[in-house]
């Protein structure tokens, strides 16, 4: 259903988005809330990015918001992730290299609104906060790297509490020896997290 959904979107939005969206990004990261589609269209650093919200109503797939970096940051809707009522959206400047943030998002009603940012500390020289995230109820993921993998990307852990979002562990490849894009991929099943990593095994994957 989530991809009936997304295929739809797609196909209502794109044409109608086109004209202001042409060579911006539109559609490179979706995520899926309840009734809602969301698609991030970051314009590739050259402004700061939206994350466009739409609705079903009467067949038709409506923008009902869009939403924009709370502090503008570049490449805002790089990367999506949602679940239930929590929204995470990367700005991942992939093209400059270095810098990077994440934004969470809580939804009361139809309505999206910021609720802080997450802080991350020592990140390596060079690398971009926001490759990747994944979102499981109280747990985040995000991915920490040099775009072109001149270093090992890893992954770091967040948990959700009263007081917001704290930092956790950093989790990196097993056999992190060299090129790494740990972290291009998430999966949860059953309280467990499946991170993908296609440079392992000389860029056979793992």
């Amino acid at each position: 259903m989530k991809r009936t959904a997304i295929a739809l979107v797609l196909a209502a939005a794109v044409s109608a988005a086109a004209t202001e969206a042409h060579a911006q990004g539109f559609g490179r990261s979706i995520a899926v809330s309840g009734d809602q589609v969301l698609v991030g269209e970051p314009k590739f650093g050259q402004s700061p990015g939206t994350v466009y919200v739409y609705e079903r109503s009467g067949g038709e797939w409506t923008e009902v918001a869009a939403l924009q970096s709370p502090d503008g940051q570049g490449a805002f809707g790089w990367g999506l992730a949602a679940d239930g009522d929590q929204l995470l959206v990367t700005s991942a400047n992939v093209r400059r290299g270095g810098g990077g943030q994440v934004y969470p998002f809580t939804r009361s009603g139809d309505a999206w609104a910021p609720s802080g940012q997450l802080d991350f500390a020592e990140v390596p020289e060079g690398a971009t906060t926001g490759l990747g995230a994944a979102l499981n109820g109280d747990v985040a993921l995000v991915t920490v790297g040099s775009p072109r993998g001149q270093s090992a990307w890893q992954v770091r852990v967040f948990r959700r509490g009263a007081d917001g979002w704290a930092a956790g562990e950093t989790l990196a490849a097993p056999e992190a020896g060299g090129r790494s894009f740990f972290g291009s991929a998430f999966a949860f099943r059953d309280g467990r997290v499946f991170i993908g990593d296609p440079a392992q095994d000389e860029n056979g994957g793992a």
